[in-house]
């Protein structure tokens, strides 16, 4: 037992490592993101020669901040939730809606997953690429759907582990375990 909660305990440090390196790369994208628009601001009002990527590098960007930061949000509580529902149920029965609410969103994680991850291996196999402002492949785009997919059936799994060993072990539904599931 001692060497599967070794192994656990090592992989939750490093999953959340990711985890917050996604933070990091997210911030890094909204501060290029308004660089870029700072930038066209600049040359198209002060020097009268507008960019003609500044727009499709924007989009790119909010693409990159919505699904590198997904996973993250998710094992920090960020996602929407309906409190009131909770809150009616009591505490008792909101843990096994928990339960429940996260493993229908593993399930759809999960087939996202695999969709956005075949979607991604044929745009490679085909070479597909956006020719607009600039040209680029669309695997240079699209690789973090399937990422941020997978990062959410992880961090969803370890919820429904943990929720579930809560519920075996009585312990209140806002008690927050550092092992994400096995302990």
């Amino acid at each position: 037992m001692d060497i599967a909660r070794s192994i656990n305990n090592t992989f939750t440090m490093l999953f959340d490592r990711i985890l917050d390196l996604c933070y990091l790369i997210t911030c890094l994208v909204v501060g290029a993101v308004a660089l870029f628009v700072v930038y066209e601001v600049f040359v198209r009002y002060a020097l009268n020669d507008p960019t003609v990527w500044v727009i499709q590098g924007s989009e790119y960007g909010l693409v990159y901040m919505t699904f590198v930061a997904a996973g993250p949000v998710l094992r920090d509580g960020g996602h929407t939730k309906m409190t009131i529902i909770l809150e009616k149920l009591g505490p008792a029965k909101a843990r096994y809606l928990d339960v429940f609410t996260n493993v229908i969103g593993l399930g759809t994680a999960a087939i996202f997953s695999w969709q956005t991850t075949s979607r991604l291996v044929e745009s490679i196999q085909r070479g597909a690429a956006y020719k607009e402002g600039f040209d680029i492949w669309q695997w240079c785009i699209w690789w973090v759907m399937p990422f941020a997919f997978i990062t959410m059936s992880i961090q969803f799994i370890r919820l429904v582990a943990e929720q579930v060993y809560n519920i075996k072990h009585g312990r209140l539904p806002g008690a927050k375990s550092e092992s994400h599931g096995i302990a």
